[in-house]
């Protein structure tokens, strides 16, 4: 334990509940206060439940332990797990950036089919933290400044990639508007084959490591080929189907994705 740092449960330095959840039919349209579900906001109501922002922990479904925060003057519903520190002595902020890397929060997740988080299983982990406030607004800051370097550095990646992205498809169109001498205009059919892929049955489709991998829709995204999530057809049953297998050079075309090559 580094000098300056105390341990302590979740239930000791934290309340830990789930506030009254409305039902969607009672949200209202234009209603001046905020709806936290899950995963933020949900919708508005005529009311509030929580007048500060409170630290909300996603406690049921897919994304259990997610965190937010919540806005001033907000209702919050029971599907978060509002974790408010008892007294001064560790700050909301200090503990969101727990949350989202110094605790284990797999630990509380319980129900493998619709996963949930409990009072009774979050309240027994443990947290560490500095017993100065000045030392945890200090750590936020530098985290703040961190998270928000990354962000921008994002931001700068995103916008190379669309300018390379928006110069290689101007000078491709270049290519093929600006032509010169010995070009031919043709059509699609004249020079290539044209093949539909084949409706293979859902019903048969198998996840044995032998057998033949099928190329979906699901599977084509921008810009590559997924087989992470592969479909696959028995090896036994391939005679009738030689035609559609894909071979290197082919492009295939999804129908709503647009052109790959493998």
């Amino acid at each position: 334990m580094r000098v300056g740092w105390q341990t302590s449960t979740l239930g000791n330095t934290c309340e830990l509940y789930q506030p009254k959840t409305i039902s969607g039919k009672e949200l209202v349209e234009d209603g001046a206060y905020p709806v936290f579900g899950a995963n933020g906001i949900i919708g508005r109501y005529d009311k509030f439940n929580h007048e500060e922002p409170q630290l909300l922990i996603t406690c049921r479904g897919a994304t259990c332990g997610s965190v937010n925060i919540s806005e001033p003057k907000s209702w919050i519903t029971g599907n978060a797990m509002v974790v408010r520190p008892k007294n001064v002595s560790i700050e909301m902020r200090f503990l969101e950036y727990l949350f989202r890397g110094g605790i284990d929060i797999s630990k509380a997740i319980t129900g493998a089919a619709q996963p949930q988080i409990t009072r009774t299983n979050l309240a027994p982990l443990e947290i560490n933290y500095p017993v100065d406030i000045s030392e945890q607004q200090r750590i936020v800051g530098i985290l703040d400044e961190a998270f928000d370097g990354i962000a921008t550095a994002k931001a700068t990646a995103e916008q190379n990639l669309q300018n390379a992205r928006a110069l290689f498809e101007s000078h491709l169109q270049s290519v093929f508007t600006q032509r010169g001498e010995g070009w031919v205009t043709t059509t699609l059919g004249s020079e290539i084959d044209l093949l539909a892929g084949f409706a293979f049955k859902s019903a048969q489709y198998t996840n044995n490591d032998d057998d033949i991998r099928l190329l979906r829709g699901d599977n084509i995204i921008q810009g590559c080929l997924r087989w992470d999530d592969v479909k696959k057809w028995p090896a036994t049953d391939t005679t009738l189907y030689d035609r559609y297998q894909i071979r290197e050079g082919d492009v295939v075309l999804a129908m709503d994705l647009g052109l790959r090559r493998v």
